[in-house]
């Protein structure tokens, strides 16, 4: 089964910014980007570790700063692959007022539904007794809602766009592989003649393959076509099994920062993790012993975006020497 709590939550943190163009314009436009944001993961852990909820659920807590210069909250709600939920909404009043309580801060609370089922749409909680009444609504986005501009999303410049529809191909095929196998190459078509950075490819066809998994068969056949990709197009290429090899790094550098998260802090939990990922890459890129100036460097960084940089760099470099130029390491 996919991970699609760790692919959709990766996808928020690292495209939050288009996210927020795609589907909450205004709110977009409201906040000053140049400011920066703050994830506060680990502080909603601490509101929300006692529920008990569902397994398709991902929550995110980011600070951000309006253009009026007033800092504000922004908790996004993701309910991945869900069903039919009466206390959802009830849900979504509950860690709002938590976070309101805790922050003393004005909160956005936003919801975005994947499921796939049409009719399912909370937006609203109330409840009265004796003439005391609360009411608490909140945005949504039904992903499904945008299956009929499938084409316009596929062709878009918006990053966050892709992942959409990744997931929406992945519903379409669901019980079809081999159109799942021949969309995703499509994609992957596109992603590379798009025009968008190395680093964007690379992350997009990495959430790409988190949501739209492939059996064994298929997915050979996929890399096949891959590799005939490439060589046509002259992009560097690597055999399929280092390429393999490091995407199977990736994701056990995933697993193992979350798990370390959930005790130390998620963040500094995927660095460890990340740091692990990037030093068995170029062991396995290379086939060389990491030299321990290099090593040492690696293990001092904490900074998520560097080390993934780093890591697509693994992909690129003709040479360990090369990489270090890189690295700006002599």
């Amino acid at each position: 089964m996919p991970d699609l709590d760790s692919t959709w939550k990766e996808a928020l943190e690292h495209y939050l910014q288009p996210f927020l163009a795609l589907f909450f314009p205004k709110i977009h436009d409201d906040i000053d980007w140049t400011r920066g944001h703050e994830w506060l993961d680990k502080e909603l852990h601490k509101l929300t570790r006692k529920d008990a909820v569902g397994e398709r659920i991902v929550d995110v807590l980011v600070k951000v700063y309006r253009k009026n210069g007033k800092e504000r909250l922004l908790y996004i709600h993701l309910e991945v692959q869900g069903s039919y939920e009466a206390v959802f909404p009830q849900r979504m009043f509950v860690y709002h007022y938590r976070i309101f309580n805790r922050f003393k801060r004005k909160v956005c609370s936003l919801a975005i539904l994947a499921d796939d089922r049409p009719t399912w749409r909370p937006k609203r909680y109330a409840h009265t007794l004796w003439g005391c009444r609360v009411t608490f609504t909140f945005p949504i986005v039904k992903l499904l809602d945008l299956m009929p501009r499938l084409a316009e999303l596929e062709a878009s410049s918006n990053p966050f766009a892709i992942v959409v529809a990744s997931h929406l191909m992945a519903q379409q095929t669901r019980d079809d592989p081999v159109q799942r196998r021949i969309r995703r190459m499509g994609l992957y078509r596109k992603l590379a003649e798009s025009g968008m950075s190395h680093d964007d490819i690379a992350e997009l066809f990495h959430l790409i393959d988190g949501t739209m998994p492939l059996p064994a068969a298929e997915d050979e056949l996929f890399w096949d076509e891959i590799e005939q990709y490439e060589k046509e197009k002259t992009m560097p290429h690597m055999t399929r099994i280092e390429r393999r090899g490091l995407e199977r790094g990736r994701v056990e550098g995933r697993v193992e920062g979350r798990t370390e998260g959930r005790v130390e802090g998620r963040a500094e939990g995927r660095a460890e993790g990340q740091v692990k990922l990037l030093l068995r890459a170029l062991e396995r890129r290379f086939r060389v012993a990491v030299p321990e100036e290099l090593a040492a460097r690696i293990r001092a960084t904490t900074d998520l975006n560097l080390l993934e940089q780093w890591f697509d760099w693994t992909l690129e470099a003709a040479s360990l020497d090369d990489f270090k130029q890189r690295m700006q390491i002599p």
